[in-house]
């Protein structure tokens, strides 16, 4: 890798082979002991300004925020707090609160708490143009390293790109504290990368998208680290070298997707299927998994999916008897407003130009995918498979099942066929199972596996 003399934990670019300039926009990132009492030397560092915001949930508060938030006025730090109570959504009423409770002369905003607090903030310090500090309660996901917050609108999960954080504080003290659920979900995104890996290198070869070999090398260090049997192994106990691991792994995971650009080297079929899983549980009015359990399982799933695929007999592939199943425009809007209720439109405006109808350009996709199956098997080969994917995470304490997150076998069957038509512009798994016509029997072979 030509950036072994870049500090990647502070704010950095660098012209790649690749042909694109890559870039970080953390100001600086912190993983260690007692991070969080560093913030008032940060702040004065970086000069942030005179008076911070702190958001945080009353749990997180009561539990060690206040110890914190304590210790920061007595290095006579000016910051106010805002205390958010009951359970969080990060939805347009939480928001709309905090916008509303932030005093007008705050210079930046602090978040203590998991992904849900922090997309909030994040979101919320991009609309006022402020800067915006994290500290994570728990290790769950990448998400506190990223630029991006799901925030739902209209009843929808929306991804927005949002400012980087100026700072994140992850005190491997704090992290450690958390329930050992909450850090399994940690392992379950670094496990998402694994399949992400294998649909961004698909969506490379068939559709020509943009790839680089440095972004694919940090990928791989944060699934080598995350994936770690020290990591496996110690999570349940609190480990602090697995705490440290699975942090400094899911901050690699957030590098390399900056130098990417966008998401798609970490985010694949998998967080396709958990943005729908998502949307399932709020129309039934159960919790919604942590993201990192969600795309652990939907990684499983991923990969069941290209194992089922590359599976195939590609020699004497059936060319026309796939294009037999092609959707037409009409069939494929029906079933979308009947999965999709009130947000449908969204989807068929969102997919007027993404989604494929016409046959012949169906003919040369699956011609494409036949002539790189080679390699694309070449590529499932060297990555772990849905078993060693699933044991992982039932080691580390984590779920390894949709029957675990409350998911119902039509939940997991509308996510194959449907969840794709959530976002344009990606190609993955879900896509070649269209392409081939062999979303049948992907749904059930996942189904009778699990069910």
């Amino acid at each position: 890798m030509q950036n072994d003399h870049i500090n990647i934990y502070a704010e950095h670019e660098f012209d790649c082979f690749c042909g694109k300039k890559h870039r970080m926009s953390i100001g600086e990132v912190v993983i260690g002991s007692q991070a969080a009492l560093r913030l008032p030397e940060t702040v004065k560092r970086l000069e942030l300004g005179k008076k911070g915001f702190l958001v945080t949930d009353e749990k997180i508060f009561q539990s060690f925020g206040q110890d914190i938030y304590s210790a920061w006025l007595e290095k006579n730090i000016n910051i106010e707090k805002y205390i958010l109570s009951g359970r969080v959504h990060p939805d347009e009423n939480t928001i709309g609160k905090v916008i509303c409770s932030v005093p007008f002369d705050v210079d930046y905003i602090i978040s203590i708490g998991g992904g849900t607090i922090t997309d909030i903030i994040r979101y919320v310090a991009t609309r006022l143009n402020l800067p915006a500090i994290s500290i994570p309660s728990a290790m769950t996901m990448d998400g506190f390293f990223t630029n991006m917050s799901v925030i739902v609108i209209n009843g929808l999960q929306e991804t927005y790109y949002i400012d980087y954080p100026k700072i994140i504080l992850a005190d491997t003290d704090i992290i450690a504290k958390a329930p050992g659920f909450m850090n399994a979900a940690g392992v379950g995104e670094v496990v998402s990368k694994i399949s992400a890996t294998m649909d961004l290198y698909a969506a490379h070869l068939i559709k020509d998208v943009y790839y680089c070999d440095d972004v694919n090398e940090m990928m791989g260090q944060c699934i080598s680290e995350g994936t770690d049997p020290v990591v496996v192994d110690g999570l349940p106990s609190g480990n602090p070298k697995a705490i440290e691991l699975l942090t400094d792994s899911l901050y690699k995971s957030a590098v390399g997707m900056a130098w990417y650009g966008s998401s798609p080297c970490g985010s694949g079929a998998e967080h396709q299927m958990n943005h729908y899983w998502m949307m399932c549980q709020d129309a039934k009015g159960i919790p919604q998994s942590m993201h990192g359990q969600a795309v652990g399982v939907g990684a499983i799933i991923n990969m069941m999916i290209w194992e089922e695929i590359l599976s195939l007999d590609f020699d004497d592939f059936d060319i026309e008897g796939a294009l037999k199943k092609t959707w037409t425009r009409e069939d494929w809007a029906t079933k979308i407003r009947e999965v999709y209720g009130d947000g449908a439109e969204d989807i068929l405006q969102l997919q007027k130009e993404n989604h494929n109808f016409d046959r012949e350009k169906r003919r040369k996709e699956i011609e494409c995918i036949l002539m790189h199956r080679d390699e694309l098997r070449e590529k499932l080969h060297s990555l772990p498979s849905a078993e060693r994917i699933s044991k992982m995470l039932f080691e580390c304490g984590g779920p390894n099942s949709p029957k675990q997150l409350k998911l119902e076998k039509e939940d997991i069957i509308n996510s194959i066929y449907y969840a794709k038509d959530m976002r344009a512009g990606r190609y993955n798994s879900l896509w070649v199972a269209e392409a081939l016509g062999v979303l049948d029997r992907v749904a059930s072979k996942i189904i009778s596996y699990f069910y």
